[in-house]
């Protein structure tokens, strides 16, 4: 997910801890060892960065659609 946010958006690792209230130290250590640390902080934060990646897929896909409908 972390990778899916740092090449889709312009979204950096301490604006990803922003959103999810880890730390950037956690946020790229998950990034970098893959896996969550053990002492995770809540589920929450993780369905919170979920929801972030939803909406920037379906932001994209509608602003595809309409580009597609303007050029026919």
């Amino acid at each position: 997910m972390i990778q899916f946010l740092l090449e889709s958006t312009n979204y950096t690792f301490e604006t990803i801890a922003d959103f999810t209230s880890y730390s950037v130290k956690e946020i790229r250590s998950i990034y970098l060892n893959q896996k969550l640390p053990e002492k995770l902080l809540s589920e929450k934060q993780l369905i919170k960065l979920y929801r972030i990646i939803l909406d920037i897929h379906t932001s994209k896909t509608t602003f595809k659609n309409c580009l597609n409908r303007e050029m026919t």
